[in-house]
């Protein structure tokens, strides 16, 4: 996936920059991680979101992974949906 050709493209051209600009952070700094290394990782972004008061809705959160399986190899695709799971599997388990 390119760094930045993502970020242009226009379905997600109304999304507020600053969320953006924290999605290529995330993918820039959690790239390389081992399977073991993402859920610490993901955790320890979700509390730098809430602290930038960074949150996406339902339809942001659904039109930028779009935007990014059209930009993705199958490798990519791959951790793209185990982030998703993991996500899913998270917001699961809290609303018990």
């Amino acid at each position: 996936m390119s760094t930045t050709n993502w970020m242009l493209d226009s379905t997600i051209q109304d999304i507020d920059s600053k969320k953006i600009q924290f999605l290529q952070m995330l993918f820039f700094e959690g790239n390389n991680l081992s399977e073991k290394e993402r859920l610490p990782f993901f955790l320890s972004i979700a509390t730098r979101a809430r602290k930038d008061h960074i949150s996406f809705t339902e339809d942001e959160v659904e039109r930028i992974v779009e935007v990014l399986k059209k930009s993705s190899n199958p490798q990519e695709l791959q951790k793209i949906n185990q982030i998703l799971q993991m996500f899913k599997n998270k917001s699961a388990s809290t609303k018990k």
